[in-house]
């Protein structure tokens, strides 16, 4: 290693010390359970609810490892966000192979081969594709390109080019999430997963202020990835608002992977014998 990339990282893992929040973790009432590959899998609270509701998760990209093992363990339909073709081209594969068992294992570069998903109960009717990207409007918006071509996800705020607006970028059609539910016929959402690139945060104060309460929320905090006093404080902000509208934070996967449950989860669920 060279002296400039020495330093970078020395600097890197400085403002990471000191610019990453500490948040306290509640006892998760419920148990919890990793579902999907190493690279695109998460925790979730494993509760049960009835088949109306309905799962969305934003940030497909091109490992749905998580989305497909939902839906083969709840029955539950997912809505899976994301208007980049490379993430469109591959639920067409995945429907193009519906039906079909698992024959390989998982991967760990993020994307998955069809033959590594268990297929055999997923269709068009419970894995649907919203090919736009999830945002605080209905307008078309910059969705601008990763650092890395090789890599499938792009961002609405820019924030691995530091936020810059002239970019490298695609236009798409944006979507709030109350029109999404509306136009979908969703009526509650089991779970909420944000894998969008640093505009979770928006999308979840817009979320609370139009009452829309999940009862649970997936959200990987891309701004702690990208540590600075910014990024502090809106991670440290969207955090508060959470728990201000009943949720508690349950788990972390180190360090940006978070899930939080909301305090009414008694009124809808079962818990998972």
């Amino acid at each position: 290693m060279n002296a400039k990339k020495f330093l970078t990282k020395i600097v890197f893992r400085l403002k990471f010390f000191f610019f990453t929040p500490r948040f306290s973790i509640a006892d998760s009432p419920v148990k919890l359970l990793r579902l999907g590959s190493e690279y695109g899998g998460w925790t979730f609270a494993q509760i049960q609810v009835d088949s109306d509701f309905a799962v969305i998760s934003a940030g497909a990209g091109e490992d749905v490892s998580f989305d497909i093992e939902l839906i083969n363990l709840t029955g539950l339909k997912v809505f899976a966000v994301d208007p980049t073709q490379r993430a469109i081209n591959h639920f067409q594969e995945i429907h193009k192979s519906s039906g079909n068992p698992q024959s390989k294992p998982y991967n760990l570069d993020g994307k998955q081969d069809t033959d590594s998903y268990n297929l055999a109960k997923i269709n068009s009717s419970n894995f649907v594709l919203v090919p736009q990207a999830l945002w605080v409007h209905n307008n078309e918006v910059k969705f601008f390109s990763p650092r890395d071509n090789t890599h499938v996800s792009h961002s609405i705020s820019n924030i691995q080019n530091n936020f810059s607006l002239d970019s490298e970028h695609i236009f798409v059609k944006a979507i709030t999430l109350e029109t999404l539910m509306r136009e979908y016929l969703i009526n509650d959402i089991f779970l909420l997963k944000l894998d969008i690139e640093g505009a979770e945060i928006e999308v979840i104060e817009r979320m609370l202020a139009y009452s829309i309460f999940p009862i649970q929320i997936l959200i990987e905090y891309d701004e702690i990835l990208f540590p600075s006093l910014k990024s502090k404080k809106r991670v440290t902000k969207c955090h508060g608002l959470l728990e201000e509208n009943g949720y508690r934070l349950i788990h972390i996967e180190w360090p940006s992977n978070f899930l939080y449950l909301h305090n009414s989860y008694k009124r809808y669920i079962r818990k998972l014998d």
